[in-house]
């Protein structure tokens, strides 16, 4: 198994931040193959803009098609933090407060404890902007 998730997009400008870029890539769905799919509308390709880190030496230019890759750990590490987590902190609220309070003022608290999280979450981005770098792996013109 790879220690890396790698997306191919292609270069469509450079980002204030020096040495990093600005890269174009396209999510295609998984019935992309299907023989009905410009009937159907959900299959539509999605078109994403994201920022990647240009390693020291390499130059690119706009239009180069790049291979953009996350190792695997920050991927978990998002998935902890987004759905984990919030998850926990629901049931955890849920059982807690259900036995001091009545139902629905529990029910009423578990949902305002999901936006102070997202809130923390937000409060922290540029560590998390920080743990999950986006490199730029290889480069072909």
């Amino acid at each position: 198994m790879s220690s890396f998730i790698r997306h191919r997009g292609t270069v469509i400008g450079f980002s204030s931040k020096p040495g990093n870029i600005q890269v174009e890539i396209c999510n295609e769905s998984a019935c992309a193959g299907c023989h009905a799919a410009s009937a159907c509308g959900f299959g539509k390709p999605k078109r994403k803009k994201i920022q990647a880190v240009l390693p020291e030496g390499c130059k690119a230019s706009v239009g180069d098609n790049v291979t953009l890759q996350l190792p695997v750990s920050s991927g978990f590490f998002a998935v902890f933090v987004v759905y984990v987590i919030p998850l926990l902190l629901l049931l955890t609220t849920l059982l807690l407060f259900s036995s001091l309070l009545p139902e629905w003022a529990a029910g009423l608290i578990c949902l305002c404890v999901l936006p102070l999280w997202y809130g923390v979450v937000y409060g922290f981005r540029k560590f998390f902007e920080q743990h999950s770098v986006i490199t730029v792996e290889k480069i072909s013109g």
